[in-house]
């Protein structure tokens, strides 16, 4: 994405508080695959609250199908979808990730902040897992269903994400 753009969509998140007395300062930004993600610095005694019911009237400045107000850690932030999604190419990441990957591994993408989604697949400690994909012409490129057999040995409180 070009900055003048990100720039430009920073300086409308700023009108748009500014126009109902909020004046906040875009400090920085994480541009993803899917989303962007604008950080504010709002003045002090200003409610998270006020920001939220915002959350359309930011939509409509920046031309997004919504946004989403969030504090992450520290700072709030302004998530918009990206005009221009980006896939997630596999093969070229899984030759970035050489050799710093363990064996029996499987790399399933990437999450909200750009690390490697990774799943051990080491048949001593967790069953086998099978990840379905939806067809390509599904709606969300994030749906799919995990299928998983579960021996009669297998407990399901002891399964968790990696």
């Amino acid at each position: 994405m070009q900055r003048q753009l990100l720039e430009h969509q920073a300086d409308r998140i700023e009108m748009v508080l500014a126009s109902h007395k909020i004046p906040v300062c875009v400090y920085g930004g994480t541009l993803t695959s899917y989303t962007i993600r604008f950080q504010l610095l709002p003045p002090l005694g200003v409610k998270l609250s006020c920001i939220a019911s915002l959350a359309e009237e930011i939509a409509l400045a920046l031309d997004a199908e919504g946004c989403r107000v969030q504090r992450r850690g520290g700072a709030l932030e302004v998530e918009v979808p990206r005009h221009d999604p980006q896939p997630v190419h596999l093969l070229p990441l899984c030759q970035q990730l050489r050799g710093r990957v363990p064996p029996c591994t499987a790399l399933l993408g990437l999450d909200g902040e750009g690390n490697p989604l990774l799943l051990r697949l080491s048949p001593q400690r967790w069953p086998t897992c099978w990840w379905l994909a939806p067809p390509a012409r599904a709606r969300r490129p994030s749906c799919g269903a995990w299928l998983s057999p579960w021996p009669s040995s297998t407990d399901p409180t002891r399964c968790s994400w990696l």
